[in-house]
């Protein structure tokens, strides 16, 4: 069973072909950028494919990341998804940001603190025990408001706000600092997932920056 996975919820257009017989990667491309998700991410799939040696026809589900990150990266993704999924009648599993960077680094002693920097302040938070229980749901916090809410017991954080949250505590042990969880790790989470029963949503945590203008009556 081929999975085809999806990301552009950050600063990087990513895809991947994941392989469950083999449990394997067959085919991966990410490309780091801040803007142009749009235009990179069909050619990505079709590179992708074509490495691979396979086409859409071979595709039993797609993957995408559904957030937090960009507001306008999240929905590229998740619109690319949604439409080869009506096209192919293929099921769509949605992937947090947060999740796919803490999925790597369970099982050991530590509880694992995602957070990524989501300026003004703020970060995007998650909290998962080692036995992946989450201890603390997605969520936008202040770095202090973070360590106000934490288990006194060991913790990991990882992510691009890394360092804003161990300033304030040195109880936290700083791991990866890159907010950008690997398209791998984001294409076995798919592969392996229960079949939902709805299409994924975008996890906004914070209201995008572009308001409605309030319209300007004409005086004669």
């Amino acid at each position: 069973m081929l999975t085809l996975a999806l990301d552009t919820a950050l600063p990087a257009t990513q895809v991947a072909l994941h392989d469950s017989a083999r449990d394997t990667i067959i085919a991966s491309i990410s490309l780091p950028m801040m803007t142009g998700h749009a235009e990179a991410l069909l050619p990505a799939v079709e590179e992708c494919l074509r490495q691979a040696g396979v086409s859409y026809a071979h595709l039993a589900r797609i993957g995408v990341t559904t957030g937090p990150g960009s507001f306008t990266g999240v929905r590229i993704a998740l619109s690319a998804a949604r439409a080869m999924a009506l096209a192919l009648a293929l099921p769509v599993i949605g992937i947090t940001t947060l999740d796919a960077l803490t999925r790597p680094h369970l099982g050991q002693k530590a509880s694992v603190l995602a957070v990524n920097d989501a300026r003004r302040g703020e970060l995007y938070v998650q909290l998962t025990a080692a036995d992946g229980t989450i201890l603390i749901e997605p969520g936008l916090l202040t770095p202090q408001a973070v360590i106000d809410g934490l288990p006194h017991h060991a913790i990991l954080a990882i992510g691009s706000g890394t360092d804003l949250v161990c300033a304030l505590s040195s109880a936290i042990m700083a791991g990866e600092r890159s907010p950008i969880p690997a398209i791998a790790v984001i294409a076995r989470l798919a592969a392996f997932a229960y079949l939902p029963d709805h299409l994924p949503r975008p996890l906004y945590l914070r209201a995008p920056d572009a308001k409605p203008q309030t319209p300007v009556l004409a005086t004669s």
